[in-house]
């Protein structure tokens, strides 16, 4: 795989779990309704997350056998694309309980989905993948033994009021964590 190709795949890999940050970033400096960031931040960035995914994904295909570990992650990055589509293009707006539930579903398996991403790195990419590799096992844990609630939450009252402080915690520490460790392979593939 061509050096220069991998590096801005990764770093397109990387935008969705900054996303919070971002959010976070404009809503201090920008005067935005914040719902409308929540579905179309995502809707660009998951974008660029999926396109980077592909990318990496279709030239990683020809040089080992579980290139197939990384499909989890295309997919979900399809999932907040079209999730936050439409959210944001809500016409029926007693489906966007439903919308905000996969989205937070989404968010949350992003953590486990990435561990079996850096999983189906190449040799040459698995010495410098290791540290993510645990760094991101140990948020999946995290991420994994709060799903069951948030879903749960969502279920029964349409909202995550019960676990929200959880989720938020694991989309802004969390998720960076693991782009900061997916722009860190970025930086040391050669």
């Amino acid at each position: 795989m061509n050096e220069c190709k991998a590096k801005i795949s990764l770093i397109c890999i990387s935008a969705i779990f900054f996303f919070m940050w971002i959010v976070y970033g404009l809503l201090e400096f920008f005067p935005f309704h914040g719902s409308v960031l929540f579905y179309a931040l995502p809707l660009f960035l998951s974008s660029i997350s999926l396109f980077g995914s592909l990318l990496f994904l279709s030239e990683l295909k020809t040089r080992l056998k579980r290139w197939f570990l990384g499909i989890p992650l295309c997919i979900l990055f399809l999932i907040v694309l079209i999730a936050s589509f439409l959210g944001y293009t809500m016409a029926i707006y007693t489906l966007s309980s439903l919308v905000e539930m996969v989205l937070y579903t989404s968010y949350l398996l992003l953590a486990p989905c990435s561990v079996l991403f850096f999983l189906s790195f190449p040799e040459d990419f698995r010495k410098i993948s290791t540290t993510p590799v645990r760094i991101s096992l140990l948020i999946s844990i995290y991420s994994t033994l709060i799903l069951p609630w948030a879903f749960r939450d969502f279920i029964s009252a349409g909202h995550l009021e019960a676990v929200i402080g959880a989720v938020v915690l694991y989309c802004i520490i969390g998720m960076p964590i693991i782009g900061m460790c997916v722009v860190a392979i970025a930086i040391r593939v050669h």
